[in-house]
């Protein structure tokens, strides 16, 4: 993969303490960060199951820019329930991320 594409989504399950992974040429179509993680909220999430139960899921992902040389190229997006409207819970992150052994600072 190029750019900022690793190809795979690794899955954590806390409650049975398990890892995965899935590689992501089924979404690619999604484009990344956002459209993957919504795809996988809504795929993977009941609108029955509660914010706060064990079978809830909370996303991260970065777009296929992140990681390179592209300006603005720094979103993190965190998808979940929403604990407030049971419905869908975004937070877009943003951050300067150092490339090289350039000094930056968070």
């Amino acid at each position: 993969m190029k750019g900022g594409w690793t190809g795979k989504i690794i899955y954590i399950d806390l409650t049975r303490q398990k890892t995965w992974l899935e590689h992501t040429e089924k979404y690619l179509e999604f484009i990344g960060g956002r459209g993957i993680n919504q795809y996988l909220l809504f795929k993977l999430v009941d609108k029955k199951t509660a914010p706060l139960a064990p079978e809830n899921v909370v996303i991260l992902g970065s777009g296929p820019l992140v990681g390179t040389m592209v300006p603005a190229a720094n979103r993190l997006s965190v998808d979940f329930k929403n604990v407030i409207t049971n419905g869908v819970g975004i937070r877009e992150q943003r951050r300067t991320f150092c490339l090289g052994n350039e000094v930056c600072r968070i």
